[in-house]
């Protein structure tokens, strides 16, 4: 039997199942809902409740749980009545279900809730980080983002606070860098805390692929690290590059654009969603289609 790695989620009928990238349809359009496939296993709806599959489509975890997230590290959460759990891939409870929310694994520990207050579990089910923040977020390059009720501060997986923060909100670390919002402006700061990228900006999502989208004067264009435009700001909307392809949208149309600027897939598209192994999922006259980067259909809903 083939080991289907690179899978991708498709809608048919109201239900999803999986393609490889020539198309072909792999696992049948049975699930009521499907996750992506990671740590080799995808989290499936069917019956209303939730089990997983292997990429063969074979049920390797039951569907007994009332709501699950993807495996990381080797560990999922899943929710059994109205608490979350962790198990490992023989679906072993090896956190009992007894927390309000638990993510993903991230830097080996999970962001979990449990009494309104957020803390951090280790696989072993400990505390490196205890029960203590009123906000938090999952871990991204060594650090996480936490809330006391009054500044952002990022901790290290000690629980140090390494980063203070004088903004009145922080976003997580790609690249090196972190955006940073102060009355309505955006900015970078880098692991030191030092702000390297004026507050100026209207919204940005980060850096991907050495650039950043920002919108400025309600327009979107990509800058640098040195705070240089690389693609001029001309887009009404812009996602981030992903495999040297970014999205953008002008007027009510979205389209493709290199790292040049120029336009490889012109607007066309009612909706769409960033390339991940060679593909990305659009809309086009309210049907689902997954295209290669020249625009090539591989599958497309009937």
């Amino acid at each position: 039997m083939k080991n289907y790695t690179n899978l991708f989620r498709i809608k048919l009928n109201d239900k999803w199942g999986y393609i490889d990238n020539n198309g072909q349809v792999i696992i049948e359009p049975i699930f009521q809902y499907a996750w992506d496939f990671l740590d080799s296993l995808a989290a499936v709806k069917m019956n209303n409740k939730w089990g997983y599959i292997d990429c063969n489509g074979k049920t390797v975890i039951d569907y007994k749980y009332k709501q699950s997230w993807n495996f990381s590290d080797g560990f999922a959460p899943v929710k059994i009545k109205e608490k979350w759990g962790i198990i490992d891939h023989n679906d072993n409870m090896v956190v009992e279900p007894s927390f309000n929310f638990i993510d993903e694994f991230s830097n080996g520990m999970a962001l979990v809730n449990k009494n309104s207050k957020y803390g951090f579990l280790d696989k072993k089910g400990n505390y490196p980080i205890a029960l203590k923040y009123e906000n938090a977020f999952s871990f991204s390059e060594e650090v996480a983002r936490v809330n006391n009720g009054d500044k952002w501060k990022y901790v290290n997986s000690k629980g140090n606070e390494v980063i203070n923060c004088d903004f009145d909100c922080v976003f997580d670390f790609h690249e090196g860098l972190a955006q940073v919002m102060k009355n309505f402006k955006y900015g970078f700061i880098d692991k030191s805390g030092n702000l390297v990228i004026g507050l100026e900006y209207d919204s940005t999502d980060g850096f991907y692929e050495d650039v950043a989208n920002v919108k400025i004067d309600e327009k979107c264009g990509y800058i640098n690290k040195k705070d240089e435009f690389v693609i001029d700001p001309i887009f009404d909307e812009a996602l981030n590059f992903s495999e040297g392809r970014a999205f953008v949208k002008i007027k009510d149309k979205w389209g493709c654009i290199d790292k040049s600027g120029k336009f490889v897939l012109k607007p066309q598209f009612d909706d769409v969603n960033n390339f991940c192994n060679g593909a990305a999922m659009v809309i086009l006259d309210d049907k689902y289609i997954y295209i290669d980067k020249d625009g090539k259909r591989i599958w497309e809903e009937q």
